[in-house]
């Protein structure tokens, strides 16, 4: 109800009772409007309408203090993290042990991963071999994520099999 454009107080309430709520949190029950009028003026608030049902309900804010509580609700939501770990078929044991840790780092924060196995040239012909051994490297982290079949995206000149890692909520620290 509160929209930048919709927002309904002071005097532009039409109804002629309003549930009231102070800014408190007290509930007044069912008083007539210029009774709520009177009292948002001798609090120094402003009466804003919340719902708009038979009897609307009406609450006793500081209207400048509400914008400004509303506007840092929205600015300050995260967006949820997607890391992304790219490995080739004929990596070295010790970078694919590095990258595994990095992985495991990630889920253990609680963010989700794509992993994905890059195949160029030649290699693009094992696709049977790769996909076991993209299968083989998901189950080092079968204790802390879950994960669904893999994608595989053709491309001109790679193939790459991809799937996302979530993170498993009872094994987070």
């Amino acid at each position: 109800m509160a929209d930048k454009d919709s927002v309904i107080m002071n005097d532009k309430i039409r109804a002629l009772t309003v549930l009231l709520i102070d800014e408190n949190g007290k509930n007044y029950g069912e008083i007539s409007v210029g009774d709520a009028k009177q009292l948002a003026l001798d609090k120094n608030l402003d009466l804003l309408q919340v719902s708009d049902k038979d009897v609307p309900t009406c609450k006793l804010v500081n209207y400048g203090k509400f914008l400004y509580e509303r506007s840092k609700k929205t600015k300050h939501k995260k967006d949820p993290v997607i890391k992304g770990m790219r490995t080739s078929y004929s990596i070295d044991n010790h970078d694919l042990t590095f990258k595994h840790n990095q992985v495991r780092r990630f889920l253990i924060k609680g963010q989700r991963v794509v992993y994905s196995l890059i195949l160029e040239g030649r290699e693009k012909g094992k696709i049977q071999l790769a996909l076991s051994k993209f299968k083989e490297r998901l189950t080092d982290f079968d204790d802390i994520c879950e994960w669904k079949s893999p994608n595989i995206g053709h491309g001109r000149r790679k193939l790459t099999i991809s799937t996302i890692l979530h993170p498993k909520l009872n094994s987070l620290k």
